[in-house]
Parts: C-alpha cells; structure tokens; sequence
C-alpha cells in the first residue's frame, strides 16, 4: 500500500494522508486521532498531496488523471484540473 503525507505549516499540528482509495485522511498529531476523512476526492492513488500555506485546502493528484484543491473542512472541490502532466504539486 502507497501513503502520501504531507504535514500543515505553520505548528504541523495536522497531517494529511492520501492513499490508495483516492480518500484524504487528516490526523491531528496533538490528540493522535483522525480529524476528518474526505472520501472519494479521487477515484484512484493519490500520487501527491500539499497543504496550501493557510492551513485550510488541501492540493492532490491522482492516477486518475485529476489534479484537485480540496477545502480541508468540508471536503469540497474548489478546484479541478483534468490530466495533469506532472504529479509533484506545490501552492
């Protein structure tokens, strides 16, 4: 199994996980528990994962073929790209 982390800036309190499902896993490192699941963000691997410098979206790509901004709370797309060339992401 294949796990993309990337940690928040700023205290790195939180941590996504994105994975084989196409799901978003946010851990919360200071009480060592999930704080949310965003599932069905991608319908494959996540290949990368970034948080946005505000702590508050999160950038992934996908074997999809999708490149996608995610709000961290809601799980809503703010942004789609279909057939991103590269994998490696950054904001």
């Amino acid at each position: 199994m294949t796990f993309w982390l990337d940690v928040c800036p700023g205290d790195g309190r939180l941590v996504a996980l994105g994975d084989e499902s196409g799901s978003l896993k946010i851990f919360d490192r200071r009480i060592s528990k999930v704080a949310n699941i965003l599932s069905n963000i991608h319908s494959s691997n996540v290949r990368c994962l970034r948080w946005d410098p505000s702590s508050t979206r999160l950038a992934s790509t996908s074997d999809d073929k999708t490149a996608k901004v995610t709000d961290a709370k809601t799980g809503k797309a703010v942004y789609i790209e279909s057939s991103p060339e590269k994998s490696n992401i950054k904001f």
